[in-house]
């Protein structure tokens, strides 16, 4: 009887020995699928100069100078980095869909594709052949022209017959002349804005990622493509884990309990040596992983 009791006592205690480490061992895999997603949400600018017909004239008939080549330049207008677990409905909100960008209306077939500017400029008045240097003169004249008529509706010169809603619609219809001939002399700018999304899961042993590249001609690149600058994330830790034990056993008893302390680490978007944005976020998978015995 004696024998058959110590026979059963021993497997109960090989069983539950067998038992336990895999109960520490669920808990350090449930630790483990714990993750930290960052989310990065970039605005980028487009400014696009056209250049007009007549602008190497601008100099020399309207006095102010005017840029003489097409040009297309982009500039990095807002940057968000956030935790995208932690994120509010209303942070998820604002954050851009991947990727947004500014669509622009179809251009009227009178319309030039190429330059933006009318297939006959809003200066033609006759089928005479002239050449384009007389063209800009006739233009810049009929600048002028504008403005003195204009300055006589205001102060009453001429135009007695012209008052209430009709005078207002005589303005603003010189107003939009006068914008149009200076259009063919200073040229055509265009704003638009591309928003897009990037999300990086940081893994252990690495703290700098590159997010994508930026570059002033073509905007926002993928982060293989060299012909942009880096917008990297780094990372850096801030201090031990606050929640780490004391004293952690060097090995685990079989009735230890696995606790995966989250690394506090401040994040920082950084183009050119410039920071874009930065905060401070907790990264499970950065942390370290202690047992505590009960």
């Amino acid at each position: 009887m004696n024998r058959l009791l110590s026979t059963c006592l021993a497997a109960a205690a090989t069983l539950a020995a067998a038992i336990c480490p895999l109960e520490v061992q669920a808990q350090t895999t449930q630790n483990q699928q714990q993750r930290t997603t960052l989310a990065i949400a970039l605005t980028v600018e487009q400014q696009e100069i056209t250049a007009g017909p007549y602008a190497r004239y601008a100099q020399k008939y309207l006095g102010v100078a005017a840029p003489l080549a097409d040009k297309v330049l982009h500039q990095v207008t807002s940057a968000k980095l956030l935790d995208a677990s932690d994120m509010s409905q209303q942070e998820e909100a604002t954050l851009p869909a991947v990727p947004s960008i500014a669509t622009d209306t179809a251009e009227p077939t009178h319309m030039n594709p190429a330059s933006g500017f009318p297939r006959l400029t809003v200066d033609k008045t006759s089928a005479a052949a002239v050449s384009l240097e007389e063209s800009a003169r006739l233009a810049a004249e009929r600048i002028f022209t504008i403005r003195r008529s204009r300055f006589d509706l205001i102060t009453g010169e001429v135009g007695e017959n012209v008052f209430g809603g009709g005078l207002g619609s005589a303005l603003a219809e010189l107003n939009r002349l006068e914008e149009e001939h200076l259009a063919l002399f200073l040229g055509r700018e265009t704003t638009r804005s591309e928003s897009r999304r990037y999300s990086v899961t940081p893994v252990k042993g690495r703290l700098t990622y590159t997010v994508c590249r930026f570059s002033e001609t073509d905007g926002l690149l993928p982060p293989d493509d060299l012909s942009g600058v880096p917008l990297v994330l780094e990372l850096q830790a801030q201090g031990e884990p606050s929640d780490a034990a004391p004293n952690p056993p060097a090995r685990p008893s079989s009735r230890a309990v696995a606790q995966l302390v989250p690394a506090d680490m401040q994040g920082r978007l950084i183009l050119e040596g410039s920071e874009l944005a930065s905060g401070q976020f907790t990264i499970w998978q950065l942390g370290e992983t202690v047992y505590i015995n009960p």
